[in-house]
């Protein structure tokens, strides 16, 4: 029986708590019971575009067979995506006056991408003042646990609204105005991205050692023993001399990691 979008469906304490839980063993996000209207809100549609008549019935289908498909679309809901082009603006101006000119290729590392404003703002930096020969050199590698998002970011596209964050210098050779309510990146700056999904809290492996990674408002989410554990994993992949770019908010607790602070929350890898 279908359920009257204006039908309020209970949802307890514990009820959360559950959900919560899988979050949480999902994602390392640690929600507290002041999120439940958030969980609430963003949940209530999908439960009744299943037809399922309580959030008991949700959990049971979490618990289900089918219950790992769900939980997919669960962490896309519970995730956070709030993003800009050239966000902190303060390390794009730190990534230029180190970087540019490139004279060898760099490897990069965007954790926590989102729908890719972060790795797009990063090729238009570096490509701007480069051939694109030497652009094309640049490897930036774009992740994210939401496949929404990863979607979204593929795509390049983006509401002609968003042009007020991009500076005007980038316009020429890495935009597009694809028609009157889109932008679109140039194919120069595509190839300089690649996406892919990670769930950063499960293991994994990269081949690649980087210069860069940027991985910024993303640990804040997570408790300190997690957020040292993660930091830890991305000196073993960051190269000798390499920076790791933080969110404003966060920092480097564990002093025994060979990275030195050399800007406001930018780190340089050093001899350990």
């Amino acid at each position: 029986m279908a359920i009257s979008p204006l039908t309020k469906l209970s949802f307890s304490d514990g009820e959360f708590l559950d959900i919560a839980g899988r979050v949480e063993r999902e994602t390392g996000i640690t929600m507290k019971l002041s999120k439940k209207d958030m969980m609430y809100a963003r949940l209530v549609k999908r439960l009744k575009a299943l037809n399922l008549e309580s959030f008991n019935d949700y959990l049971m289908l979490l618990s289900s067979r089918k219950g790992s498909d769900e939980i997919s679309f669960l962490i896309n809901s519970m995730t956070t995506n709030h993003t800009l082009f050239f966000r902190e603006d303060h390390h794009f101006d730190h990534l230029i006056e180190t970087f540019c000119p490139v004279k060898r290729g760099l490897s990069i590392w965007s954790c926590g991408c989102s729908s890719g404003q972060e790795p797009y703002s990063l090729a238009l930096s570096l490509a701007g003042n480069n051939s694109e020969t030497v652009a094309r050199s640049i490897r930036i590698l774009a992740t994210d646990l939401d496949s929404n998002v990863l979607a979204n970011g593929m795509t390049a596209q983006y509401s002609l609204d968003l042009k007020s964050q991009i500076p005007q210098t980038y316009f020429q050779n890495g935009m597009v105005r694809k028609n009157d309510t889109c932008l679109e990146m140039s194919p120069m700056i595509k190839s300089m991205v690649r996406f892919d999904q990670l769930n950063i809290i499960k293991p994994w492996t990269l081949r690649d050692k980087f210069d860069i990674i940027f991985c910024r408002n993303m640990l804040i989410y997570f408790d300190h023993e997690l957020q040292n554990k993660i930091i830890s994993q991305f000196c073993d992949v960051l190269q000798p001399g390499g920076y790791l770019y933080l969110g404003h908010s966060e920092s480097v607790r564990n002093k025994a990691l060979p990275l030195k602070m050399v800007g406001r929350t930018i780190y340089r890898k050093v001899a350990s």
